[in-house]
């Protein structure tokens, strides 16, 4: 019961025995309305006494707390399953190293989804040839990546032709590839290496939010990662 309770109640009980009592005396007593009257002023801090040293002050009674708003869920992502030929929303950290952020066709979603890196299957052919001077970019993104991925010009240049705009992506691998050559130059130990060349990729195909945790483990630091995200992302939005 809270105190505005307690004095309410209380009040009610003093009334009611002030008025019992008073009118009993002057029942008894014989007297008149004014007698009555007086005999109440005399009966109430009497009868009030013993109920205010039982009551005491009362504190207010303390604020009603306002309802914690839920806890935010995890953050969910669209991810192609291919085996069930589905998309589905998973929570994003559980995002596995080599996952790409890709747009698949034929599955009903015109959003980029998640996929396994290793389960992509090349599009149709859209265009039919390069011109030489793309072919001579083509070329060099063959010698910088041959180390890593050692497929030859002709197999490079099939599969910038199934790219719905070939010329954008050739452009971010020309990118990848400076970016790449810069902080290779300094490294004499392959497995660096490999792992700056999985980074570099990473950033090709997933936002730079994401790209810690589809990195695969390796031995590049948090601060040599760094180092090459910023050398990286001007030349792409960081969201894209």
């Amino acid at each position: 019961m809270s105190q505005d309770d307690l004095k309410a109640a209380g009040g009610m009980l003093l009334l009611f025995l002030d008025v019992g009592v008073a009118m009993y005396a002057s029942t008894k007593m014989r007297r008149s309305f004014m007698t009555w009257f007086f005999m109440s002023l005399l009966v109430t801090p009497i009868i009030s006494f013993p109920f205010l040293l039982i009551l005491g002050p009362q504190s207010p009674d303390p604020p009603k707390e306002a309802p914690k708003p839920p806890a935010p869920g995890p953050e969910l992502v669209p991810f192609y399953d291919v085996a069930s030929r589905k998309v589905i929303r998973i929570p994003k950290k559980e995002l596995a190293p080599g996952c790409v952020l890709a747009k698949v066709e034929g599955i009903g979603v015109e959003e980029p989804v998640w996929v396994a890196g290793d389960q992509l299957q090349p599009g149709p052919v859209r265009n039919t040839s390069f011109s030489e001077e793309v072919r001579e970019y083509i070329r060099q993104i063959q010698t910088t990546f041959a180390e890593h991925r050692p497929i030859s010009v002709e197999e490079w240049e099939d599969g910038f032709r199934r790219d719905q705009d070939p010329a954008s992506e050739i452009g971010l691998w020309v990118h990848a590839g400076k970016v790449y050559s810069e902080f290779a130059a300094k490294e004499a130990d392959a497995a660096r290496r490999k792992h700056l060349y999985q980074l570099v990729i990473c950033c090709l195909t997933a936002p730079a939010a994401s790209i810690r945790q589809v990195l695969p483990p390796g031995p590049l630091k948090d601060a040599e990662i760094d180092a090459v995200l910023r050398k990286f992302f001007p030349a792409r939005p960081a969201n894209s």
